[in-house]
């Protein structure tokens, strides 16, 4: 193999080669370059103790938004009618505000129903709106007019309490 070499060189030879290759080190003729790839972590945040998404799919932050009245929590059984196919819903409005509400559709099926135009009717006032959000718990509205703070006052002080408490939690 190595006619010149004395066997005992032969075998320091191959164990540096074996070692050259188990390690990435240089020396004798199997050599391997260290790849160093860049971490997820250290490229896109400070923090390199978790993990994060790279800078290509990294979720945007949402614009400050803050609303122009008040919500209260509420239980009050009402209707939504999808304008544009006619079809009504019963179920409950879970939240309530001068310039919207969120309603909790009665059946179990929430459907995607953004911006589509409808209006809610309870023994209180009737509003036309528009679905700004499709959430597991159902849909938040927002009004076209505003409701009068009169009519939000009568319905926090007769059904101004949480879902939580009221009989809708037990059906689920």
């Amino acid at each position: 193999m190595f006619p010149n070499v004395p066997p005992s060189s032969r075998c320091a030879e191959r164990k540096k080669r074996d070692a050259s290759a188990v390690t990435g080190l240089s020396g004798g003729r199997n050599t391997r370059k260290k790849i160093r790839m860049k971490s997820a972590n250290t490229e896109n945040s400070s923090n390199s103790g978790g993990l994060s998404l790279p800078k290509s799919l990294a979720l945007k932050k949402k614009k400050n938004f803050s609303r122009r009245h008040t919500r209260h929590d509420c239980v009050l059984i009402g209707t939504m009618k999808v304008i544009d196919i006619g079809a009504e819903f019963d179920g409950a409005l879970l939240e309530i505000s001068r310039g919207g509400c969120s309603f909790r559709q009665a059946s179990m099926f929430v459907m995607d129903r953004l911006n589509e135009l409808v209006r809610i009717h309870t023994e209180f006032f009737e509003a036309e709106g528009r679905i700004r959000a499709v959430r597991a718990d159902g849909y938040g509205i927002q009004f076209f007019d505003e409701v009068d703070e009169g009519v939000i006052d009568r319905i926090v002080e007769e059904y101004g309490f949480k879902v939580s408490e009221s009989f809708l939690a037990k059906r689920n």
